[in-house]
């Protein structure tokens, strides 16, 4: 389920995360930048390249995403366990939840 919601995540993130790079890297290559602000990248990369434009490189964030998300929520609820066995945790549960 994790590995799911990962990708999932991953899914409906990515067309901001490509806006935010594409920003980056405009801005610190050209003398002026090629995007004025999000909303302008957005509209460009839009026109220019349509949905397909958003989600350039998914693959390979999704291969990474998936295994880290099931990782992390695997160690948290590791952890929230093993927390609620020690003194303070123990005495009040609403510290590890």
């Amino acid at each position: 389920a994790s590995n799911v919601s990962g990708a999932f995540a991953r899914f409906v993130c990515h067309p901001l995360d490509t806006c935010k790079a594409r920003l980056q890297a405009s801005s610190s290559v050209a003398v002026t930048a090629i995007y004025k602000n999000v909303w302008h990248a957005l509209r460009q990369i839009w026109r220019q390249e349509g949905m397909p434009g958003f989600y350039r490189g998914i693959g390979v964030s999704v291969v990474g995403s998936a295994p880290a998300t099931c990782l992390y929520l695997t160690s948290y609820e590791q952890s929230k366990d093993w927390l609620a066995q020690l003194g303070p945790f123990a005495t009040c549960p609403t510290l590890c939840h």
